[in-house]
């Protein structure tokens, strides 16, 4: 089974030029580095579900230890006013 993923222009660029020295497709090379990732940062993504099931299952949804980005920031802080 196969799914398409949208990536930026310049990093699919970088994935093909990868590919061409490898001898691989850059899906491949895609799909290595996304298992490679998801190897070193497995710990620290089980903790944020883990945090996100707790927020769920308290209904404390808006508490952060973290701030959002970019637009997310000003969409959290327009949440907690309307709250």
């Amino acid at each position: 089974m196969s799914t398409v993923v949208r990536v930026p222009d310049e990093m699919y660029a970088t994935a093909r030029h990868i590919a061409a020295l490898k001898g691989e497709q850059p899906s491949d090379v895609i799909a290595t580095a996304w298992s490679l990732y998801l190897e070193h940062h497995r710990d620290k993504i089980a903790d944020e579900i883990e945090e996100a099931a707790r927020r769920l299952r308290s209904g404390d949804m808006l508490a952060s230890n973290s701030r959002p980005a970019g637009k997310t920031r000003s969409r959290a802080r327009r949440a907690r006013a309307a709250a």
